[in-house]
């Protein structure tokens, strides 16, 4: 947006004469929060604007898969501060671990599928202000071809 950006230095304002241009990007072209040394003991910070609610950009879609093969969810949100990322799958939270693993950009995956991997997934973004809900996305896990499925 057009939120005005308070530059400070060792937390005080920096006035108009600053003459120097700093611009920090992430690989999404986004602002990257942080901190940048100025000199050994100087850092300059930015203020990111008036908080703003977590807003879900990228649902998770609908995936079919075979018994065995991995799968991946995405899901992209925006918000200040940045939202926090959190999956679930049937309106359950996800534990990251054993067959279930996240990417730093919130990529969900789930290794060597099984029947009971299949299921309705969302992912829920967070922040101070609010809670945002992406879409249910369906993963259905089928048995591979020529395979018999002796289930009731």
């Amino acid at each position: 947006g057009n939120s005005k950006k308070q530059w400070t230095k060792a937390e005080i304002l920096i006035g108009a004469r600053v003459n120097f241009r700093l611009e920090l990007r992430g690989e999404s072209g986004g602002p990257v929060l942080g901190f940048l040394a100025v000199d050994d003991i100087s850092y300059v910070g930015c203020d990111h604007g008036p908080p703003q609610q977590a807003v879900i950009t990228v649902n998770p879609m609908p995936k079919t898969v075979l018994l065995g093969d991995d799968v991946t969810f995405a899901c992209k949100a925006t918000g200040v501060p940045t939202p926090n990322i959190i999956w679930q799958k049937d309106g359950v939270d996800i534990a990251i671990g054993g067959h279930y693993s996240l990417s730093h950009d919130f990529v969900l995956t789930a290794t060597n599928v099984e029947k009971d991997t299949a299921g309705n997934y969302r992912c829920l973004a967070k922040n101070p202000q609010s809670v945002a809900k992406s879409k249910i996305a369906k993963l259905t896990v089928n048995n591979p071809p020529g395979s018999c499925d002796f289930e009731d």
